[in-house]
C-alpha cells in the first residue's frame, strides 16, 4: 500500500494544478480577484510529505488545458510541454514550453508559442517570454517578439521587443504590436513597415 502513495500524490497534484490553472485563466469575465478566494496549497496524502508550512509549490509536467466560457464555448486551448509550477501563496503559475490557441471570434487560428509563461492572477494577465511566436490565418499572419502579454479584461495580445511582423505582402520590424482579437485589428508601434512584391 505504501508504494501507491507517490502515484496517488502525483495524480492529486496534477488534477489540482489543472484545476487551479483553469481557475486562474478562466476568470476573464468572472468576479474581480478580491471576490474570489485564492486556492489553498495541495498536500499529498503521504506520511513523508512536508507539512503545510513547508509546502508552497506544486509541480507537474506535460498537460493540456481547455477553457470554456459560461455558455460552453471554447475560449482557449493550451498545452504545456515542459514543467508547470504553482505558487498558491502568491497566486501565480509558471510554465515552460507553452502553446495557446485562441478560439471564438477574432483572427482565424490565432496561436502563441513561448518557452516561458507566467500566469499572474492578481494582475489578470499572462506573460510570455524568452522568444514568442504568434501566428494566425493559416500562417499568413506571423509575429515574433521578445515577450508578449495577454490581458484577461481586454483579450488583447501585446508583443514587445524586436517585433518582426509579416502579413501577406507586408513585412515590418517594430518595438510593439497590439493584437486586438475581438476587433480583428493590429496596431504596430515605433518601427517600419514595407510592402514586398
Amino acid at each position: 500500500m505504501r508504494g501507491r502513495y507517490p502515484i496517488i500524490a502525483l495524480i492529486v497534484l496534477g488534477l489540482a494544478l489543472v484545476g487551479v490553472v483553469i481557475f486562474i485563466v478562466a476568470r476573464g469575465g468572472a468576479p474581480e480577484p478580491a471576490d474570489v478566494e485564492a486556492p489553498d496549497n495541495v498536500i499529498a496524502d503521504d506520511p513523508e510529505a512536508p507539512d503545510a508550512s513547508e509546502q508552497t509549490q506544486v509541480r507537474v509536467s506535460g498537460t493540456e488545458l481547455t477553457v470554456r466560457d459560461a455558455e460552453g464555448e471554447i475560449l482557449w486551448l493550451a498545452s504545456f510541454e515542459g514543467e508547470i509550477e504553482l505558487d498558491a501563496d502568491n497566486r501565480v503559475a509558471n510554465a515552460t514550453d507553452v502553446e495557446w490557441h485562441f478560439e471564438g471570434e477574432g483572427f482565424d487560428e490565432l496561436s502563441l508559442k513561448a518557452p516561458v509563461m507566467r500566469a499572474a492572477w492578481d494582475e489578470r494577465r499572462l506573460l510570455f517570454s524568452d522568444g514568442v511566436v504568434i501566428e494566425a490565418e493559416e500562417g499568413n499572419l506571423q509575429f515574433s517578439a521578445n515577450s508578449a502579454e495577454y490581458q484577461f479584461d481586454t483579450r488583447k495580445v501585446i508583443g514587445r521587443g524586436d517585433v518582426r511582423f509579416v502579413r501577406g505582402s507586408f513585412a515590418g520590424r517594430v518595438q510593439e504590436v497590439v493584437i486586438d482579437n475581438r476587433a480583428k485589428v493590429i496596431r504596430l508601434k515605433r518601427g517600419e513597415l514595407a510592402r514586398h512584391q
